[in-house]
């Protein structure tokens, strides 16, 4: 009989592509008393995913749709609120519930071993391979949630609340950012204004900036869904040198850090990734220009409403031996979307490198 073994992994698994078994790999993992352990390279962890709100479907299932009130009736908006004796109250439309529904894809993936290598190898492929397909799975997960955290598609309009933007320097596009249109401290205050203010700011692309005739959320920062601040390495490296913010970021508790967590400014959590949305110079941009230099289109947002995850089959591996090819053979298993769920809970900060 066919021996299976499953072997479920957390959701917090991380990325990096399978292991060639090739005369590369043979002369490093070969029988060498100072190689016997393998060195791991730097592996992605999730990032964006950790703020994400997550569900995961159940069997028999096929999609699944996460309830949200879009916004709260404003006080006034409509009805009188009181009514003259014996005469009936204006009514109200209740008009803000309404869900998003999210039909999770399969993302499968595998690693073939020789039974040879499996028996010679010095160091164990096997558990290589597992770790290599796991963080290899949790990187393209976390990658495809950033996607969706910067996406345009349900951006602020006219007479639409959405995600907002905030430009480098004088810039109202993506292709007018130039050098020097760098990350400010003054970026995370305007930043958080708007996603705490009922006030909608639309951009006209290659225009300016104007204000919506809608009104959203006026969110708040909490200690169970916070104000989160997702940049790159080279926005890192603008607010380490400005010492406004290295004098601020620093903690007076003992609260939990999240992964990639440089500190907190204004309030909000500043998390440094790997995945943030970068575009070289002459890419096209989420707002559909070109880009004239090298940038990343960095997101502050509210933690457990912005987006969400909805996971079909969390990341689980199989290892099952293959006679006929004299192979063991790892596979991977997974099935998830990831979908905005409050647009306006987004602002989205695009700036140059340097």
């Amino acid at each position: 009989m066919k021996r299976e073994t499953i072997i479920e992994l957390a959701d917090t698994s991380t990325a990096q592509q399978g292991i060639p078994i090739s005369s590369d790999s043979d002369s490093f993992l070969g029988p060498r008393i100072w190689l016997k352990d393998i060195i791991d390279a730097a592996k992605y962890q999730l990032y964006a995913t950790q703020f994400a709100y997550q569900t995961t479907l159940q069997k028999g299932q096929k999609d699944v749709t996460i309830p949200r009130r879009t916004k709260y009736l404003v006080s006034g908006s409509s009805g009188t609120g009181s009514a003259p004796e014996n005469q009936q109250v204006a009514s109200t439309t209740l008009d803000t519930l309404s869900g998003v529904t999210m039909t999770p894809g399969d993302e499968n993936y595998a690693v073939y071993l020789s039974n040879r290598a499996v028996r010679t190898f010095a160091v164990d492929i096997v558990r290589a391979a597992k770790e290599d397909l796991s963080h290899w799975a949790g990187d393209h997960v976390d990658k495809d949630v950033v996607d969706e955290l910067i996406s345009d598609s349900n951006k602020a309009g006219s007479a639409a609340y959405g995600s907002q933007a905030i430009y480098g320097g004088d810039a109202t596009d993506a292709s007018e950012l130039t050098t020097n249109d760098v990350i400010t401290t003054d970026h995370v205050a305007e930043a958080k204004r708007k996603l705490q203010s009922t006030s909608v700011k639309y951009w006209t692309y290659g225009t300016g900036e104007s204000t919506s005739s809608d009104t959203k959320n006026p969110w708040t920062n909490e200690p169970n869904a916070p104000f989160v601040l997702m940049i790159a390495a080279e926005q890192e490296e603008v607010f380490l040198t400005d010492s406004q913010f290295v004098n601020a970021a620093e903690y007076g508790s003992a609260e939990v850090v999240r992964n990639g967590e440089i500190g907190k400014y204004l309030g909000v959590k500043v998390v440094v990734s790997p995945n943030a949305k970068s575009y070289a110079a002459s890419a096209t941009h989420a707002d559909a220009s070109t880009t004239a230099v090298a940038q990343h289109r960095c997101a502050m947002f509210k933690a457990q409403k912005a987006y969400g995850i909805a996971w079909g089959q969390k990341p689980r591996l199989h290892i099952v031996p293959y006679p006929s090819n004299l192979q063991t053979r790892i596979i991977l298993e997974q099935s998830y979307k990831a979908k905005q769920i409050h647009s306006d809970a987004i602002v989205h900060i695009n700036v140059a490198d340097e």
